[in-house]
C-alpha cells in the first residue's frame, strides 16, 4: 500500500509523539537502572583480605664461616615453621653486636670482640660459644716436610716462597691449592698471616673436598682447607703443624692451635618467643651434625 505525500504528512505529528515516548521512555529505564546500580554500589561493601603479620626472626650474622650452617638450619625451621620469617644479613663482628644491642637484630652470631660496650644491652648468658672453626695444611706424605712455621705460611701465600727448597732443601716446585675465597678457611689463613699481598701461583677449587685428592697426585703440593671434625683423608696424605702444633680437636678446642677462632652467638636480655626456639634449635643434635657438615665444630 503506498501512501501519498498528504497521507504522510497527515501522520507525522503522530510519529513524532510515538518516537518522543519512545526516547522517554528509554531514557528513563536508563536513569532506573544507573539509580539502582548507584544504590546497590553504596549498600554494597568490600570484602577486606586480613592477612596476619608474619613473626620474625632477624639474625646479623657477623662470624664469616658459619654463614652456610645457620642458613641451611634457617631453610629447614622455615619449612617447619611457615608462619615464621628468618632474615639473615652478614655484616662484621662489630656490626653484629651493635645490631642486637640496638634492637635491630634478634641474634649475632660472631668473633670475639674486644670491649663491653654492649654488655649492658645482651643477656647475661651471652656472648656463649657457639662453634669453632679452623684452617689445615695438607701435604702428601711423600714430602719430608714436618710442619710449618707462621712466618713460613706467610711467605708461600705471599709468593716470597716458591719451592720447598728453603723448607726441606729439596729443589721442587710448591704447587698451592686452597679453596675459593669465598669457602670456610681462607679467611683465618688471612688472619694469621696477614699478607699484602696474595700470591697468584694459588689454584683455587670449588669445593674444599678437591684439596685431599689434589694433594694425593701431587707429591710437592700444599693444600689449605677448612678443618672438618669427620674428614677422612685419603692415605698419602697428612696434616701439618703449625707452629709446632698439631691440628687435634684437643688443640683447636684449648685454643693452641694458632690457626683456629671460636665463634659465639648473643642475643637481647628479653628476647621473642620464636627467638628463644630457634635458639633452642641450634643446640639440638641434629644441628650439630649440621655443623660438622659445615665445617665447624663444638
Amino acid at each position: 500500500m503506498k501512501l501519498t505525500a498528504g497521507q504522510i504528512f497527515h501522520f507525522v505529528p503522530f510519529l513524532i509523539l510515538a518516537l518522543s515516548l519512545s526516547v522517554s521512555a528509554s531514557g528513563s529505564a536508563a536513569e532506573a537502572e544507573a539509580k539502582t546500580e548507584k544504590a546497590v554500589s553504596e549498600n554494597r561493601t568490600a570484602p577486606t583480605a586480613v592477612f596476619p603479620e608474619k613473626a620474625s626472626i632477624r639474625i646479623a650474622d657477623g662470624s664469616r664461616t658459619a654463614d652456610g650452617a645457620i642458613r641451611a638450619l634457617a631453610v629447614e625451621y622455615g619449612l617447619e615453621n611457615r608462619d615464621l620469617s628468618i632474615q639473615i644479613d652478614q655484616v662484621s663482628s662489630a656490626e653484629a653486636l651493635c645490631r642486637v644491642a640496638s634492637g635491630g637484630a634478634d641474634l649475632a652470631l660472631h668473633l670475639k670482640v674486644e670491649g663491653e660496650k654492649h654488655a649492658s644491652s645482651l643477656s647475661k648468658d651471652t656472648p656463649r660459644l657457639y662453634a669453632r672453626s679452623a684452617t689445615v695444611f695438607l701435604v702428601n706424605v711423600a714430602n719430608p716436610v714436618n710442619g710449618l712455621a707462621s712466618e713460613q705460611l706467610k711467605n708461600i701465600y705471599t709468593g716470597k716462597i716458591r719451592d720447598w727448597k728453603s723448607i726441606t732443601g729439596l729443589d721442587y716446585s710448591l704447587h698451592l691449592y686452597a679453596p675459593d675465597a669465598a669457602l670456610p678457611g681462607d679467611g683465618l689463613v688471612r688472619k694469621l698471616i696477614k699478607p699484602v699481598l696474595i700470591t697468584p701461583q694459588i689454584y683455587r677449587t670449588r669445593s674444599a673436598s678437591e684439596i685431599p685428592l689434589l694433594v694425593s697426585l701431587n707429591t710437592y703440593s700444599l693444600g689449605i682447607m677448612p678443618y672438618l671434625p669427620a674428614l677422612k683423608l685419603p692415605e698419602n696424605v697428612r696434616m701439618l703443624k703449625v707452629d709446632g702444633v698439631a691440628p687435634s680437636p684437643e688443640n683447636i678446642v684449648s685454643g693452641k692451635y694458632p690457626v683456629a677462632e671460636e665463634i659465639f652467638i648473643s642475643y637481647p636480655a628479653e628476647i621473642s618467643p620464636e627467638t628463644a626456639k630457634f635458639i633452642s634449635r641450634m643446640k639440638r643434635l641434629d644441628f650439630r651434625k649440621l655443623l660438622n657438615e659445615n665445617y665447624l665444630f663444638l
